[in-house]
C-alpha cells in the first residue's frame, strides 16, 4: 500500500510539475540560489557554505523522520522550482525516488550525499549488534594483541593499512588458506600497508626479542574484497553524516556544486567551506579524545544508526532496533540485548528525541537503567529550533552524553 501511494504521489506531482513549466532558477538580481534538502545536516552545511547566496529549506519538517515522511505534491513542485536538491540516498528517504522521477525533466541539479563517500555495511542480523567485531573483517584467530585499522571490506586496488597499539616493532606475515605464513614486511614496524589485490588474505604480526624468541602474537585477521556498488543497494548504513571525516567529503561536493551554479562566488564558497572543514576536524578530535579517556567503549541505543562511530572510533553500539528506528527486534533478539547489557554492566540506555521505540523502554525497565538523549540529527525538534541548535552543537551534546555513559 505504501509503495502504491508513493507511486501515485509521484505521478500526480509529475503532472503538476510539468504544468508549471521550467523552474525560475537563481534570482537574477541577488543571485540567490533556491535549495531543497532532505535532512538537517545538509541544510545546515549548505547554509554555512552558501551564506548570503543561498535560500535553503529542508523538506522533512521539524519533529518528523526521514525514514517515514512522505512529501505532499506541493512540496514536490517546490523541489522542481529549486536550483538544487540535496538528498542522502542509500535508501534513507523512501520518498526520494518519487521526487527524482517528478523532477527528471526539470532543470534542477541533484546531489546525492551518500554517493560522495564510502559507506559501511548496516547490521541486518540483530545478533551482530552484540558482536565485538561488528563492522570489521572476521578474526580468524585471536592473539595477544588486537590489530587496528581493519575495515569491513575493501575494493580491489584499495590500500590496506593495519597497526598495533604497542609502540614496539612487529614483523608482519601473510598467507592464503592453503599456504604457509610468509614474511611480508621488510623491516619490523608498528604498522603495515598492503594493496587489496587478493581476497581472503590472512594477516598477523609477531613481536620478537633480541634472540628471535616470540614475545607476542597479534590476532590473525582476514582481508575481504567486495567490488559491488556501494551506493545503490540497501545493505549500507545511510547515517554517514554522523562521521565528521566523511562529512567533509560531502561538504566538499556541496561547495563544488554551489560553485558550478554560481562560479563568480567560488572564493566565497571555498572560504566558508574551509571554516566548516576546520570545525569537522575539531569534532573528530573530540571523538578521539573521548575514546582515549573513557573507561568503556560500548553503549546501548534505541536503534542501530551509529555504526560510523564504531568504524571510525571503535565505539561499539548495541542497537535495540535495526538500522531503521521503526523496525523492532524479535523476542529472542530482545532477550539477547538485555543479557548482553547485563553482562557488560551497562547502566544507560540512549533514546532519540523524535522516535522512541517501545522496545527500548522495555530494555530500560529490565536493566533499571538511566535514560540519556542521543541525537541522530536527521531533523530538528521544536526545542532544537528554539535553542538555535546547529549540527556541531548537537554533535557535541552527543559527545558529552557518550562521555557520561562510557564512564
Amino acid at each position: 500500500m505504501k509503495k502504491t501511494c508513493l507511486r501515485s504521489l509521484g505521478l500526480v506531482a509529475l503532472v503538476m510539475v510539468t504544468a508549471c513549466g521550467n523552474n525560475q532558477g537563481a534570482d537574477e538580481d541577488n543571485e540567490l540560489l533556491l535549495i531543497k534538502t532532505s535532512i538537517f545536516p545538509y541544510e545546515d552545511w549548505t547554509k554555512a557554505i552558501g551564506g548570503d547566496f543561498v535560500n535553503v529549506e529542508n523538506i522533512v519538517p521539524t519533529g518528523a523522520d526521514a525514514h517515514t515522511y512522505e512529501p505532499t505534491p506541493q512540496e514536490m513542485i517546490e523541489v522542481a522550482e529549486a536550483d538544487l536538491f540535496i538528498y542522502n540516498g542509500a535508501e534513507l528517504e523512501p520518498f526520494a525516488d518519487s521526487i527524482l522521477s517528478a523532477i527528471e525533466n526539470q532543470s534542477v541539479h541533484v546531489l546525492e550525499g551518500s554517493a560522495q563517500t564510502h559507506l559501511i555495511e548496516s547490521d541486518h542480523d540483530h545478533e551482530h549488534d552484540h558482536d565485538e567485531h561488528t563492522h570489521v573483517s572476521p578474526i580468524v584467530e585471536e592473539g595477544d594483541t588486537e590489530i587496528k585499522g581493519l575495515q569491513d571490506h575493501y575494493h580491489s586496488g584499495d590500500s590496506v593499512t593495519l597497526s598495533v597499539e604497542d609502540d614496539s616493532e612487529w614483523v608482519w606475515y601473510t598467507r592464503t588458506d592453503n599456504e604457509g605464513w610468509e614474511q611480508a614486511s621488510e623491516e619490523p614496524s608498528t604498522s603495515f600497508t598492503l594493496p587489496a589485490d587478493q581476497d581472503n588474505l590472512q594477516v598477523k604480526a609477531i613481536q620478537y626479542d633480541e634472540e628471535d624468541t616470540v614475545i607476542s602474537t597479534s590476532d590473525t585477521v582476514l582481508i575481504l574484497i567486495d567490488d559491488h556498488d556501494d551506493h545503490h543497494h540497501g545493505d549500507q548504513d545511510p547515517h554517514v553524516w554522523l562521521d565528521p571525516i566523511r562529512s567533509i567529503e560531502i561538504a566538499q561536493s556541496i561547495r563544488d556544486t554551489l560553485t558550478e551554479l554560481l562560479p563568480e562566488q567560488e572564493d566565497y564558497f571555498n572560504e566558508n567551506f574551509q571554516t566548516l572543514e576546520a570545525q569537522f576536524h575539531e569534532l573528530d578530535e573530540a571523538f578521539v579524545d573521548l575514546v582515549e579517556t573513557s573507561q568503556g567503549d560500548r553503549f546501548i541505543v534505541s536503534h542501530a544508526g551509529y555504526g560510523y562511530w564504531q568504524q571510525r572510533y571503535g565505539l561499539k553500539q548495541i542497537g535495540i532496533a535495526g538500522i531503521s528506528p521503526t523496525s523492532e527486534p524479535s523476542q529472542t533478539e530482545l532477550i539477547q540485548t538485555v543479557e548482553t547489557a547485563q553482562e557488560l554492566g551497562l547502566r544507560y540506555v540512549f533514546f532519540e528525541p523524535n522516535i522512541t521505540p517501545r522496545v527500548a523502554e522495555i530494555v530500560q525497565d529490565h536493566l533499571e537503567a538511566e535514560a540519556l538523549l542521543i541525537h541522530p540529527l536527521e531533523a530538528l525538534t521544536e526545542e532544537d529550533k528554539e535553542n538555535n541548535e546547529d549540527y556541531f552543537s548537537l554533535m557535541y551534546q552527543n559527545v558529552n552524553a557518550l562521555e557520561k555513559a562510557l564512564n
